[in-house]
């Protein structure tokens, strides 16, 4: 896979990736950081890269216009606030109504969720 890592995610993750066999790029290494978001998207599509980003309410919106494309990772932090984590966890919500506790276990449990969708064939969790 090629990952294109954004800018509000730390570099190291290409080392990460490349370490695994992957190509990986990180946005302020080709000289876009800073650019919006929108201006990043035709960059992602042409060269045919995996996105990774925290900023999932933005490029879900952004793919979402995309009929096919190689990818969308959104890490979330371990440390996400409760509001947020509700936004983008992997377990449904109503599962994890009768607690607080329930959501300190989802967090630990799931510490990052990766969402993907390729080539505009449904999506899954890793």
């Amino acid at each position: 896979m090629k990952f294109l890592v954004d800018e509000c995610l730390h570099t190291s993750l290409v080392a990460v990736a490349e370490s695994r066999g992957h190509e990986a790029r990180h946005v302020n290494w080709l000289g876009l950081s800073g650019e919006t978001d929108w201006d990043l998207m035709p960059r992602i599509l042409t060269e045919d890269f995996t996105f990774v980003t925290n900023n999932a309410r933005d490029f879900r919106r952004l793919y979402a216009r995309e009929e096919v494309h190689a990818g969308l990772l959104i890490v979330v932090p371990q440390n996400c606030s409760m509001r947020s984590w509700r936004s983008s966890a992997p377990i449904s919500p109503s599962s994890m109504r009768s607690s607080k506790s329930n959501w300190k276990t989802a967090r630990q449990s799931y510490p990052l969720r990766l969402a993907v969708r390729r080539s505009g064939i449904g999506g899954g969790l890793f």
